[in-house]
């Protein structure tokens, strides 16, 4: 189950043997929701695998594909004001494409999808990903139009300027996300920000996309490892700032800790104390970006930077130490069952996050004293407000928003707060962050506030949306292949 990969591995070099001794997986699964559900991404509720080729999920297929087509013709619309027969050709065109059979995948790739692809091709944030099928709908849409020769010379025109401009927005939207996911771990000053930003403005081809993450998590969405990113950040970083992204260079940057049973219990007790003092080195490299941080903006006097410095190495050793006794009582557990059933098995313990550093009672009470809360308060702001753009422009991939409906879509974002996040989800749930940011905007926002604004076709859209979603209580559980899919909580 993809769900305890996260956790834990059986062996797969298990024998039969051994496997039938006595199968540890549901005394493992228990020990995983007792250690480590509080940090637990997903969740899943085993049923039946559902066939990712089968007839649902290529009528699902359809039916997005569908109502892609007539949001986005509504937008073309908008744009060229289409006569009644350009209207009539292009519904047409929409309904040949989505009706198409999908390209068919060889032993390989289908191997490949059933290994690695939980969730429906149709869902939220996949249906629109780079290896979705909406990027090669719309191209060969485009390609249909420009060959059918549809449209006027100077309705041609028109729409190019409007694509272009539709694709530089986007590009400063995620490139601001690709900063934020970065400057979490680095502390840019707003002038670091600037530059960075308008580096960015400048690449080609434009992004996008914004499905980065450091950690090596790929199962639900297709994240791409933010590593190969920040070559585009290095020229612009204080030395406190390059010393931290040596944490996050590692070839292949992972958020738990890894014990191997055949490796033997008592180099489980090795591996543990190697990592709790490569911890506490990651822990004074993220205090040493902090510092710099406040330094550069408020010119903190000598004292005050060795009172800061103190509450962060007071916060880290009390971090790591709750850690560390968590993690030896979870691996006397876990050395009891290796006694007593010789099963050669792996499990994997999170890590501690540095960002805990922000709510620890030291830290907080340090930056108020020092009163340097206002400048954390404006980092703050600039990521919240580069976060909004980031979810307009996820909207924007469902619903092709109009320029009369970007502000009005914004205002309603901003006044629910959608980018705020307060319980952490963000950091906490790496597999689903995208998934848990639709479903949060969905949920948040009526459909009495967002029917004036949408036309009938996003709406279709929208509706289409929410059902991916189900929330109980706070928790929000979508359908995989392999059942109920519980990604996390939205409040």
């Amino acid at each position: 189950m993809a769900a305890l990969l996260m956790a834990v591995q059986l062996s797969s070099g298990m024998t039969t043997a051994n496997a039938q001794i006595a199968n540890p997986f549901k005394a493992i699964q228990k020990l995983v929701e007792e250690v480590a559900a509080p940090r637990a991404a997903i969740r899943v509720i085993a049923q039946p695998v559902q066939d990712p080729f089968g007839p649902k999920e290529k009528e699902a297929r359809e039916n997005r594909l569908k109502e892609l087509g007539a949001t986005y013709l509504v937008w073309v619309d908008g744009i060229c004001e289409l006569n009644d027969e350009q209207e009539k050709k292009l519904t047409e065109l929409i309904t040949k494409l989505a009706t198409a059979a999908p390209q068919e995948l060889n032993a390989q790739q289908q191997q490949q999808a059933q290994i690695f692809r939980y969730l429906p091709e149709s869902s939220p944030v996949l249906f629109n990903a780079a290896t979705g099928p909406a990027g090669k709908f719309l191209t060969d849409l485009k390609k249909e139009i420009s060959q059918e020769k549809i449209l006027t010379d100077d309705q041609k025109i028109v729409l190019e300027d409007a694509v272009q401009n539709r694709a530089q927005w986007r590009h400063r939207c995620y490139s601001d996300e690709l900063i934020n996911l970065v400057d979490d771990q680095l502390y840019f000053t707003p002038a670091q920000r600037e530059q960075i930003s308008a580096d960015f403005a400048q690449q080609k081809p434009l992004r996008t996309h914004a499905l980065y993450a450091f950690h090596n998590y790929n199962y639900y969405i297709p994240y791409e490892p933010a590593t190969q990113q920040l070559k585009h950040f290095e020229k612009h970083l204080t030395a406190s700032q390059e010393k931290r992204l040596d944490d996050l260079e590692q070839s292949n940057p992972s958020s738990h800790i890894t014990f191997n049973g055949a490796d033997g219990v008592d180099q489980w007790y090795v591996t543990l104390d190697e990592e709790t003092n490569r911890q506490q080195e990651k822990f004074i490299a993220a205090i040493d970006v902090r510092v710099s941080f406040y330094q550069s903006q408020n010119e903190i006097p000598q004292p005050d930077q060795r009172t800061l410095q103190v509450a962060g190495k007071g916060t880290t050793q009390k971090i790591l130490s709750q850690w560390r006794e968590n993690t030896l009582q979870t691996l006397r557990q876990y050395e009891d069952m290796q006694r007593q059933n010789n099963q050669n098995f792996s499990f994997g313990l999170q890590y501690p996050e540095v960002q805990n550093l922000e709510a620890d009672p030291l830290w907080t009470h340090t930056i108020e004293k020092l009163k340097l809360k206002d400048v954390g308060q404006q980092r703050a702001k600039m990521i919240e407000d580069a976060d909004l753009e980031y979810l307009l422009a996820m909207l924007d991939d469902e619903l092709w928003l109009s320029k009369d409906q970007l502000d009005p879509i914004r205002e309603l974002l901003r006044n629910k707060k959608a980018a705020d996040d307060p319980s952490g989800y963000a950091r906490s749930y790496y597999y689903s962050k995208e998934l848990l940011r639709f479903a949060r905007i969905v949920h948040l926002l009526t459909e009495e506030e967002v029917r004036p604004i949408l036309n009938p076709q996003q709406m279709a859209v929208w509706d289409r949306i929410k059902g991916y979603f189900r929330v109980q209580g706070n928790y929000v559980t979508m359908h995989s292949r392999h059942g109920d899919l519980q990604i996390g909580s939205i409040k």
